[in-house]
């Protein structure tokens, strides 16, 4: 069973229960970021759904993409995280029972765990036990961090070839990538048939979409210190265009990814001043304001039938590039009375919006307050403003 744009759904697959039986299902596969102590299945398309723990299975797979084995091991939970490292070399182990996914099977078999921040890997040779691959930081001499790769004399030990070198053990990190490279290597050094687990999948991890669509903003000036010298430019609608950049984070089955989006926006509107203003000998002001953002946030998707989707996002304007941006006072005569160079701080979006079919999107974007005025001291400002942009996505 197969279903495009990565949609969270039930795929063909199987479990092991404690009688040894196989049962052949359709399982809901999660991409799960962390090792899942259940799962859900039907047994068909039409029935019911059902949910089924550790303490029931031996294993599951799901054809194409991934395969968990149950097993009691000792793991070390020590901390990497630098406010949480002791002092002690050795692990800590402790017994659990875990589901393990597999990443390589065959006469050498690694597994991987990851719960959190958690990452630990294990192997087991031919008929052997599972035992964990230890890596642990340590402190010495009270704040010094120092490494005990004691996984490396474990594969050197245990997974011996002639064909491999031990510089290339010495030179092995403890991550996914190195030791999936070692275990095929010895694999195939030791001429045993093995099975590589990897998620298939055609969709890419990157995504290109056009964003045109228009703004409907406001911006209140204000000097603090007298009432009348505040502005208020009101209901601009302008012209927005933007590239929306998207990177799909590795885990829920794409639900999750990073955005970032280059938009060109302008704002200019003029307004005459109230009769209090003209007392100053100002007539009328005038905004004119350009400028390349670069917001940068979450997406978080909502798959729907037939490749279509709800999408919520967040993200804030970290850079503004509004060169020969201001906002200027003229006088009753049209004479230039003052101006005020626009620099904005960072500000927080909130955006909702549909995809169809996963090409064509339109979304309403919010942007809380933001301060275009950042460079004065006794000048406030407000820009609000409502966006809606129509989509296409280039891939």
């Amino acid at each position: 069973m197969t279903q495009s744009h990565a949609q969270i759904i039930f795929e063909s697959g199987y479990f092991i229960n404690e009688s040894n039986e196989r049962v052949d299902c359709l399982i809901k596969n999660m991409g799960w970021k962390n090792n899942p102590d259940k799962i859900e299945y039907k047994l068909s398309e039409d029935s019911a759904e059902k949910t089924v723990g550790i303490e029931s299975i031996i294993e599951f797979s799901i054809d194409g993409d991934s395969k968990y084995i149950r097993a009691k091991v000792k793991i070390d939970r020590s901390s990497d995280a630098l406010r949480d490292i002791t002092h002690g070399r050795n692990p800590v182990f402790q017994d659990e029972v875990l589901f393990l996914k597999v990443l390589i099977e065959g006469e050498a078999s690694l597994y991987m765990y990851v719960e959190g921040t958690l990452n630990r890997y294990f192997y087991k040779q031919h008929d052997s036990d599972i035992n964990q691959l230890v890596y642990k930081r340590y402190l010495v001499n009270g704040n010094d961090i120092m490494d005990n790769n004691l996984f490396r004399q474990q594969l050197f030990s245990d997974l011996e070839c002639n064909g491999l070198s031990s510089n290339s053990i010495e030179k092995l990190k403890y991550n996914k990538n190195d030791l999936e490279r070692f275990f095929i290597s010895y694999n195939e050094c030791v001429n045993s048939q093995f099975i590589v687990y990897k998620s298939v999948s055609n969709e890419n991890w990157f995504s290109l979409s056009l964003k045109a669509g228009f703004n409907l903003g406001n911006i209140e000036i204000k000097q603090p210190s007298s009432n009348l010298r505040r502005t208020h430019f009101e209901n601009d609608l302008s012209f927005r265009f933007g590239l929306e950049n998207e990177i799909f984070l590795p885990f829920n089955k794409k639900k999750w990814s990073i955005i970032i989006e280059p938009t060109y926006h302008n704002f200019t509107s003029e307004k005459e001043a109230d009769a209090d203003v003209m007392l100053l000998g100002i007539g009328s002001s005038k905004i004119n304001y350009q400028s390349i953002e670069l917001p940068v946030g979450i997406k978080h998707h909502f798959y729907i039938k037939n490749g279509s989707e709800l999408f919520v996002n967040i993200s804030s304007v970290l850079f503004d590039f509004s060169n020969k941006s201001s906002i200027d006072y003229y006088r009753t005569d049209g004479s230039k009375h003052s101006s005020l160079e626009i620099s904005s701080r960072d500000n927080v979006s909130f955006g909702v919006g549909y995809k169809s079919k996963g090409k064509y999107s339109l979304e309403v974007r919010y942007q809380a307050t933001r301060d275009i005025l950042s460079d004065y001291v006794t000048w406030r400002s407000d820009y609000k403003r409502l966006s809606v942009m129509f989509g296409y996505s280039l891939f």
